[in-house]
Formats: structure tokens, C-alpha cells, sequence
């Protein structure tokens, strides 16, 4: 469990100051000085901090402005490319495949008529 005090993260009693790339790291007995390697936050998973290979599809969705719902059904109807990972099957996008479509998605809008009002997004 994680609490904040004063600005100091607390987990099981051991405090760990919390850097601005949002990376934990581990005080030692007495809070002086920092010990071993930096461990990351969990309350800080932004998916610009780490981008990493996979994406789920919440982070799809999210990337995308939409709702995660919207987000399976391109990746049923294929028009994302998903693979299903581990022994629980799930979801996950390479950010590869999430720029290809992105791309993809700029193609045909470059060589379609512009909407008009009544076609535009209004949100």
C-alpha cells in the first residue's frame, strides 16, 4: 500500500522520494541516501514516460480518443492488428502497428473530399 506524507511515498514503512521522471527510489534504514537501483511508481504509468513495444488496449484507446469498446471492435474487424498474449489471452498492440494504422487513417483522409459541416466531428 502507498500513502504520501509531506511529499515522501511510503510503502511498508520504507520511504521513497519520488523524482520528476516519475521513478520511486528506496531510502535506506534512517531515510539517508539512496540504496540499490530506482523502482517505478505505479501511480505514475504514463504512456509517454515509458512507451515500450506493446500497448493495451486501453492505452489504444486512450492514445485514440475513444473508448476502449471502439478500440476491440477494429481489432475484431482486423482494422487494428492485435495479438493475444500470455495463458489469459490478452490484448496487445504494437505501437508500430498503432502508427501504421494512424497513417492509414491520414491516407485516406488526404485523398478523400474534406467533410462538410454536416459531416464534421463535433467533439
Amino acid at each position: 500500500m502507498l500513502t504520501e506524507t509531506g511529499g515522501v511515498l511510503w510503502t511498508a514503512a520504507i520511504p521513497a522520494a519520488v523524482t520528476p521522471a516519475g521513478v520511486c527510489a528506496v531510502r535506506g534504514a534512517g531515510g539517508s541516501g539512496v540504496y540499490g537501483a530506482a523502482v517505478p511508481d505505479p501511480d505514475t504509468s504514463a504512456p509517454t514516460a515509458n512507451p515500450g513495444r506493446f500497448l493495451t488496449l486501453a492505452q489504444v484507446a486512450e492514445e485514440l480518443n475513444v473508448s476502449w469498446s471502439q478500440v476491440y471492435a477494429l481489432v475484431r474487424d482486423r482494422s487494428v492488428v492485435a495479438v493475444k498474449i500470455g495463458g489469459r489471452g490478452v490484448w496487445r498492440v504494437e505501437r508500430a502497428e498503432l502508427e501504421r494504422y494512424i497513417a492509414g487513417l491520414y491516407e485516406v483522409a488526404r485523398s478523400g473530399p474534406v467533410p462538410g459541416p454536416e459531416e464534421a466531428d463535433s467533439g
